[in-house]
């Protein structure tokens, strides 16, 4: 089943160990904007959301079936 494609709203997470890896691929995979949290906070997000939205999107094809993959490589361990 192919996934609907969103693109990605983010802001800075100082306790989320993952940030770098994931601002670094997702960048490369999906369109996606950053909003500082002050400003997700108070909920002025319109300056930046402008020309996000509403942009023509390039999707790249990328595997969704990270949990079958992982079970084979499992499967192969406990053999």
């Amino acid at each position: 089943m192919r996934r609907q494609p969103t693109p990605f709203l983010y802001t800075s997470r100082d306790d989320f160990v993952e940030y770098d890896v994931m601002v670094q691929q997702m960048k490369k995979f999906l369109p996606n904007a950053f909003i500082p949290r002050m400003y997700l906070v108070m909920g002025d997000w319109d300056i930046h959301l402008e020309g996000f939205l509403g942009a023509k999107n390039d999707w790249k094809d990328v595997e969704t079936n990270g949990e079958i993959v992982a079970a084979k490589v499992l499967k192969k361990f406990l053999k």
